[in-house]
């Protein structure tokens, strides 16, 4: 049986980890790149989200389905998938450790010219919160992704619930990831210059456009497995759809590197990325909440028409 308080605790232990390690992560990528180089702060940080995201959950995604293994992995139908859940855990929690305590022990990173304290730097972060600039941006990173949250809340959760199947969303994931590793490489050098959000702009648009597409493309899907043309239509609309997000993600974090306060880089970064993910996942809740009030579902069958 599930023990919720420990299931808790763990994951709670693990989401602090991770988010200490992010801190300082950021913070050894501003001591090490030059001020003019800070831009590839950015793209090296997408770069290693696109990796790791595929690593740790397309490759999972598609090697837990039984359906995606035993139609493109396999001779021979099975009723088990190749990989776990348990095991995955496994592999890639010790990796974690492994690689944390490497970065510790064989990693020398350069001593700071006037190390801070914690309470500094709890004090410093409240400093930058009352400027008027970064109340400003905060207020539009917390509401210029509100036209985008629909799609990218529910469009996944009712293409399965029509019956899109988990190997087909596996294998966007596997098309995607080299595409978008392209695309953060494209984005790092339009971000570079005098004007990093310039990129996006433009990348706003094209996000908007596939995102009101996609919404369209999902109320018009038929019930059941995608036939090539459905499939090819969902396919260019994901694809459209993350060159936005991609190209916002490394042209802000290009903006956020230029503006940042080299004393307490890792936190005022880390600051700025967190309100930017809460404007991301804040309205989430209420996005959901109206598609399950305004859905119906048919008699004999998962079709959505929210």
């Amino acid at each position: 049986d599930l023990n919720i308080y420990s299931f808790t605790f763990v994951f709670t232990l693990l989401v602090f980890c991770c988010a200490t390690q992010d801190v300082a992560v950021d913070s050894l990528a501003i001591a090490l790149l030059p001020v003019h180089k800070r831009a590839l702060c950015s793209t090296v940080q997408t770069l290693g989200l696109q990796i790791g995201f595929f690593s740790s959950s397309s490759i999972f995604l598609a090697l837990n389905s039984v359906d995606f293994c035993n139609n493109y992995l396999r001779w021979h139908a099975a009723s088990e998938p190749l990989l776990s859940l348990s095991h995955y855990f496994w592999f890639w929690g010790w990796l974690f450790v492994l690689f944390t305590v490497y970065l510790c022990v064989a990693f020398k990173e350069p001593a700071p010219a006037a190390p801070l304290g914690a309470l500094a730097v709890y004090r410093q972060a409240l400093q930058v919160i009352q400027l008027k600039p970064v109340q400003r941006l905060a207020f539009v990173l917390l509401f210029v992704k509100l036209g985008l949250i629909v799609f990218d809340a529910a469009t996944l959760l009712i293409l399965l619930d029509k019956g899109f199947g988990t190997s087909n969303v596996a294998l966007f994931a596997i098309i995607d990831f080299p595409l978008q590793i392209l695309i953060a490489l494209f984005a790092a050098r339009y971000s570079s210059g005098d004007r990093p959000l310039s990129p996006y702009r433009v990348a706003f648009v094209a996000r908007i456009v596939a995102g009101v597409g996609g919404a369209v493309l999902v109320y018009f899907y038929p019930v059941g497995p995608p036939s090539f043309f459905w499939f090819a239509l969902m396919l260019l609309g994901s694809l459209l759809y993350s060159f936005g997000s991609n190209v916002m993600f490394v042209a802000q974090g290009a903006f956020f590197a230029r503006i940042t306060d080299d004393s307490i880089a890792g936190t005022y970064l880390t600051l700025l990325n967190t309100i930017s993910n809460l404007g991301g996942t804040l309205w989430k809740p209420f996005v959901l909440a109206a598609i399950d009030t305004f859905s119906t579902q048919c008699d004999g069958c998962q079709k959505s028409n929210g």
